[in-house]
């Protein structure tokens, strides 16, 4: 009499895990790698939200191909190494069906190798190196401008006002070297002379560059780097009495951070962004995106939290277009694809590089980001040698 008994105590605890909604039959898994801690951890945090207010939102359109969404998303910690010893164990484990990119540019570089060896078509919203597509890759598709074009904005802006000289500090990352080596090129176009380029490696550099650009007095100044760095950067000239009529910086000043950690020392900086929460941006569901974000979060979205929500939708297009998840035919619906987001323009060469999205330069006024350009979405006209 006890056999029967021990069998169904065992199919009553064995029940809920055969019987589990998060079965592959009925959910599409997607997978990516974040540095939520570490050195990118507040960049990596808005993309995460992004993340979940997609799957909040498709889940709610009734998933993909009748399925439910589910994003898996896994601590890098801003390492290369463990972002991809996590897809690896995405891929070896079978635990997703579809991958993200990780977030920043040197880390995805690093797992975009594995990700194309396992055949995954895979969108970046969160790396723009141009490095990456330079790879012969086919699987692997932009999301927002490369970074060879992040600083076109400024440094036209300030050609149109007669500026002349322009020095660069970028930091010793792969995609930083890329940024600087497009505005390089840019500043040549626009007739601008480039008197200063220097690399840095921690906070001690940054402090003895500020003091050699004080002393050179260039026009404008151009940092390649991420959020820490420019907030430092900033710092570093304030503290020495110094700031050039125009200072632009990367990734940084499009943060709600950047603001908060520096106040008035914030003011009139320029910074290269992909998107700003501007219900003047003429994109389409712009404005339910900003308000529903807000409404979420407590706060605005930046663009990396604006580029994971499209590529979200993106994917989500490409595998009702496809019909399945053939990884095939979900490939060559990213290649073909030309639509419209809320983060712009997704359009793709033949290589997988963005050719559809344009950058934006932001300043901060007033406390307020302010769009500056390009002058067909300006919310204010620059401020310029105002320090």
């Amino acid at each position: 009499m006890k056999q029967p008994l021990i069998f169904t105590t065992l199919l009553v605890l064995l029940l809920p895990l055969i019987s589990s909604p998060a079965s592959s039959e009925d959910t599409i898994r997607i997978g990516v790698s974040l540095g939520l801690t570490g050195r990118f951890a507040a960049p990596a945090e808005m993309q995460e939200k992004g993340y979940r207010l997609w799957e909040r939102d498709v889940n709610k359109r009734g998933g993909i191909l009748g399925k439910k969404a589910e994003m898996i998303i896994r601590d890098d910690e801003g390492s290369p190494q463990k972002s991809r010893a996590i897809y690896r164990d995405f891929f070896d484990r079978g635990q997703v069906d579809l991958v993200f990119a990780p977030y920043q540019s040197d880390i995805a570089y690093a797992a975009t190798g594995l990700i194309e060896k396992y055949g995954y078509p895979t969108l970046a919203p969160g790396a723009s190196d141009d490095r990456i597509w330079q790879k012969g890759f086919k699987n692997i598709f932009g999301v927002y401008s490369p970074a060879s074009r992040y600083f076109i904005g400024f440094l036209e802006l300030i050609a149109s006002k007669r500026l002349k000289t322009v020095a660069f500090a970028y930091a010793n990352t792969g995609w930083s070297k890329t940024a600087v080596a497009g505005a390089e090129k840019w500043a040549g176009e626009f007739g601008l002379y480039v008197v200063y380029k220097k690399l840095y490696a921690n906070n001690d550099d940054i402090m003895k560059i500020a003091g050699e650009l004080k002393t050179l007095k260039p026009d404008a100044i151009v940092l390649c780097s991420y959020l820490e760095d420019s907030v430092a950067f900033v710092k570093a000239l304030k503290a020495l009495n110094y700031f050039p009529k125009a200072f632009s910086a990367s990734v940084g000043p499009a943060m709600p951070e950047f603001y908060e950690r520096l106040g008035i020392d914030a003011e009139h900086v320029f910074g290269a962004s992909l998107w700003e929460p501007n219900y003047r941006l003429p994109y389409p569901e712009i404005k339910a995106f900003i308000d529903d974000f807000n409404k979420t979060y407590g706060h605005e979205p930046s663009y990396h939290a604006a580029a994971t929500y499209a590529a979200g939708m993106i994917l989500e297009k490409a595998v009702m277009k496809a019909g399945s998840l053939n990884k095939s035919r979900i490939r060559d619906a990213l290649q073909d694809m030309n639509i419209l987001t809320p983060l712009g323009i997704y359009r793709v060469d033949a290589r997988g590089l963005q050719v559809g999205h344009r950058p934006i330069t932001l300043q901060w006024q007033k406390g307020k980001k302010e769009i500056v350009w390009p002058r067909a979405m300006q919310t204010a006209s620059p401020i310029i040698g105002a320090k």
